[in-house]
């Protein structure tokens, strides 16, 4: 099976995360896939950020979903990062969605409606992939495991992962219950279920994998994917 590379936040360890300069580099890379982060604006404007707040990765601050769409796009999302990308822009998910219309790249959309459980947020990611056709091209992860399940009870035929910061009890009876194809997992928590028959012969993508050291012995051996902040080093070891 092959061996799939996905651009983590787009390249995220070159360009400021969650960005259309940082999905256009991944692009460019010729990426097997890309994960962003979705969320819920004020207005119900679906955005890409990961955190809840826009403090850490922008110029404002405060919750996405106490600013609207106009408030959100007017902030700086680059300069943070460095000052080459200063004026970067929150993107609107259909912006990314509209970068890969005409690609075969996988999308991995991380709701992120675990701290915050945002109304109708599986409802409006469908709709927005279908507008776009891209809805047998994308995998929807989240740590909300109940937003999982209603996702995949009202849109079955969209690829879904578990994510999970640690081992699952039960990895494939965790699958089965949700209806995944994949777990989204560390590297440690993977190793710890490989160990359990039940955790054997699963489709893993591994996060997040930016050692040298880690990537050379994935590249050697380990039948996983991987999200990594830096693809294009993945990429030379996998297509190597």
């Amino acid at each position: 099976m092959k061996k799939m590379v996905f651009a983590h936040r787009g390249c995220s360890g070159t360009h400021p995360e969650n960005t259309m300069a940082a999905i256009h580099a991944a692009i460019e890379a010729d990426v097997d896939g890309i994960e962003i982060d979705v969320q819920k604006a004020k207005d119900g404007t679906l955005v890409v950020m990961h955190d809840e707040a826009v403090d850490r990765t922008t110029n404002g601050k405060g919750l996405i979903k106490d600013l609207t769409w106009d408030e959100l796009n007017s902030l700086d999302a680059g300069g943070w990062f460095s000052p080459k990308f200063k004026g970067e822009k929150v993107p609107a998910f259909d912006e990314v969605l509209e970068a890969l219309k005409g690609t075969s790249i996988i999308l991995n959309v991380e709701m992120k409606n675990d701290l915050i459980d945002y109304p109708d947020l599986e409802q409006d990611v469908y709709e927005s992939l279908k507008r776009f056709g891209l809805e047998k091209q994308v995998v929807i992860s989240s740590f909300n495991h109940r937003s999982l399940s209603r996702f995949s009870k009202m849109f079955p035929e969209v690829e879904l992962a578990i994510l999970s910061e640690s081992p699952l009890q039960n990895p494939k009876e965790s699958m089965a219950s949700i209806g995944a194809a994949a777990i989204h997992c560390p590297l440690e928590a993977y190793r710890e279920m490989l160990m359990k028959e039940e955790g054997k012969g699963l489709h893993y993508r591994i996060y997040t994998m930016n050692s040298p050291t880690e990537l050379g012995e994935w590249g050697i051996q380990d039948q996983y994917d991987v999200f990594t902040d830096y693809p294009l080093e993945a990429l030379k070891i996998v297509r190597e």
